[in-house]
């Protein structure tokens, strides 16, 4: 059986308690959808050293524009990268899992600051966009 998780982060958390609950993950060893819950708090709050912390050396991130980034030096670049293009909230989060397998379904807020190759010029443009991720949690 499937157990879910709503939670609107960008709502219900403000910057500062999202960077607390980011600061405090290495209090106690989280199940799964604990793990993927405070892994966006971060993206929220832009604690990129945070959501670092949450994922392995080997860490494998199939990314929407299609690459694919094997390793946390490898991620990390991704996502400073996505940070100079895009400004992003994650909103109406919902999180369901089992075991180590966790989904993730949620609504973005963003607004496209700096063009990315292949894409359109940017000029601040907003967006709201249904987006959904599926994780593995190893331990």
């Amino acid at each position: 059986m499937m157990n879910y998780i709503k939670d609107d982060f960008g709502d219900s958390l403000n910057k500062e308690k999202q960077l607390d609950l980011c600061k405090k993950l290495t209090e106690y060893r989280m199940d799964a959808k604990e793990i993927v819950k405070n892994y966006y708090a971060c993206f929220n709050a832009k604690d990129w050293n945070g959501m670092l912390a949450l994922v392995s050396p080997e860490v494998r991130h199939e990314a929407n524009q299609g690459g694919v980034y094997i390793g946390k030096e490898k991620f990390a670049a991704f996502v400073k990268r996505m940070e100079e293009c895009y400004d992003e909230q994650l909103k109406e989060m919902v999180i369901m899992g089992e075991g180590d397998r966790v989904a993730a379904e949620f609504v973005v807020h963003g607004v496209y600051k700096l063009a990315e190759e292949g894409l359109p010029v940017a000029n601040n443009q907003k967006y709201v966009l249904p987006a959904g991720a599926f994780l593995e949690i190893g331990r």
